[in-house]
């Protein structure tokens, strides 16, 4: 599982700063917030245009 969150936070963003590496957990967590929200808007938006086709 470990592994499957380094590919995850890589895939979000680079993480190659020393002075932020204590951090780098917070920085994907609030990332990956972001992406799901906008999968999310993306879902509804869809979910309307196809209910009101």
């Amino acid at each position: 599982m470990t592994n499957v969150w380094t590919i995850w936070k890589h895939a979000l963003g680079s993480f190659s700063d020393e002075q932020t590496a204590g951090n780098d957990d917070i920085i994907c967590v609030v990332r990956s917030f972001i992406v799901g929200i906008n999968m999310l808007t993306c879902i509804i938006i869809v979910a309307n245009v196809m209910h009101n086709w």
